[in-house]
């Protein structure tokens, strides 16, 4: 009984874990696109911080 619940939860850890990745990369995408959008008409204090290229470099590392 433990050890199927050992093997469950690694699978289980496992898609969660997948779950996180993709949601915090389909967030840092659109955060990247509506400051790429909104940027040049309202000047941001994060956009002066961060360049567009480490906006796409930190959208493609996650």
């Amino acid at each position: 009984m433990k050890k199927q619940q050992q093997e469950r939860s690694a699978r289980y850890r496992f898609w969660r874990n997948v779950g996180i990745i993709t949601a915090s990369g389909l967030i840092g995408g659109v955060i990247g696109f509506l400051t790429g959008m909104f940027g040049s008409e309202k000047p941001l204090e994060i956009q002066s911080f961060f360049s567009k290229e480490v906006l796409l470099l930190g959208s493609a590392v996650l």
